[in-house]
């Protein structure tokens, strides 16, 4: 059958068709729309999935706008982008081609990237961490995080133990913010508002080792009716609805005494590594959700599998990531092993001791278990699989 004859002429335009949005794709086939795919990888492993495809950069707006224009009797209805570098142009295209799901403003997008405006612009609810100015740094109580003003994948913050490490890691107040340390239970939240409901989808809890590296060690599905989860979402949809944001919603959030903080927030779901793959396997994937209700299906519900929990463990050092090697690592924590996704080939002899930022990562392992891991636990686990001594 010609694909011009299907009974469905509506689009989704991803920006992207690797390995990561194959999920994703094959979703949007489900629900007969017709997928254009975007990426500079003329050989991307998802660029055959899509009835057509462009090979050029995904931030290239003007030509992959004149090419979707080019392409007769199809209307894209939403663009598919998960990750803060293609915000922008994710944006700039949902304007230009006047698409019809929900998706926030340029201004609401750049206020939410820019870490320091997100802060000011949330400082009156006190739900953001505070910010300190580095002239007064002998007033401190530390520890302290350094975070770039502008940046993504966990690259450039520190953890500041001591008015010395200020200096020693070059602050600069032009380009970073000093905020106070937020400890606690790390959650990843996403929500989707059509600017009357807010949906609240799965989340899932991240494991970090701040004394071993910023990048997070993995993930485990979230249980959704834990009480103090269930309170922090709640205030985020009360946020969502008082700031009239609209489209697809991500938050990382500290939860500590039952207190929530954010972090972070932005005009995206949580990357397609937790939104698709983990949450496959949970069979509650964010693009299913989002594509029934472009559908016009809101009876979308939250059925998530309750027998088992689900998550990746990050892993930046491979040199033996065999099979049985995980298998061997996994018996000692009482995991299974589900699958492999590596990322990209490593020539390299030698490893770094800890990832600086998620472009460090080879490879996520992803597992399913009868219960969660502790942070103690789960940081052990990361440390025999990434063979750190």
């Amino acid at each position: 059958m010609n694909i011009l004859d299907k009974k469905l002429k509506r689009g989704i335009l991803f920006l992207g068709a690797g390995s990561l949005q194959q999920i994703s794709i094959n979703s949007a086939i489900q629900h007969d729309y017709i997928t254009l795919g975007v990426d500079k990888n003329k050989n991307s492993k998802s660029s055959k999935l899509c009835d057509f495809f462009l090979n050029c950069d995904s931030t290239d707006i003007v030509t992959i706008y004149n090419w979707v224009c080019s392409l007769q009797n199809i209307e894209v209805f939403a663009v598919w982008a998960n990750n803060d570098i293609l915000i922008p142009t994710r944006v700039s295209l949902e304007q230009a081609l006047n698409v019809k799901a929900p998706y926030a403003s340029h201004s609401i997008c750049l206020d939410m990237l820019s870490k320091e405006r997100f802060s000011s612009n949330l400082k009156e609810t006190g739900l953001v961490a505070k910010s300190y100015d580095v002239s007064k740094k002998n007033k401190f109580k530390y520890p302290l995080i350094i975070k770039p003003k502008k940046g993504s994948g966990s690259l450039g913050i520190k953890l500041v133990k001591s008015f010395k490490d200020i200096d020693f890691f070059d602050f600069k107040p032009e380009s970073h913010l000093l905020e106070e340390y937020l400890s606690g239970d790390e959650y990843g939240t996403n929500h989707f508002s059509d600017g009357k409901t807010v949906f609240r989808l799965p989340a899932v809890r991240r494991y970090f080792d701040h004394n071993l590296t910023m990048v997070p060690l993995g993930t485990v599905t979230a249980n959704m009716h834990d009480p103090s989860l269930k309170k922090a979402c709640s205030q985020l949809e009360d946020l969502i609805l008082d700031k009239k944001w609209i489209g697809p919603i991500k938050s990382d959030i500290i939860i500590n005494m039952r207190k929530m903080r954010i972090i972070e927030m932005s005009a995206r779901f949580h990357g397609e590594i937790d939104t698709s793959i983990v949450f496959n396997y949970l069979n509650v994937s964010l693009p299913n959700f989002y594509f029934l209700w472009l559908s016009s299906n809101k009876n979308w519900e939250l059925n998530e599998n309750k027998d088992f929990n689900f998550g990746y463990i990050s892993i930046f050092n491979n040199s033996k990531l065999s099979k049985k090697f995980v298998n061997k690592i996994f018996s000692k924590y009482n995991l299974e092993y589900l699958s492999t996704l590596n990322l990209r080939k490593n020539n390299k002899k030698t490893f770094p001791k800890s990832p600086k930022s998620t472009k460090d990562l080879l490879a996520y392992v992803f597992y399913r278990s009868k219960t969660q891991l502790s942070i103690k636990k789960f940081s052990n686990l990361f440390k025999d699989i990434n063979l750190v001594v």
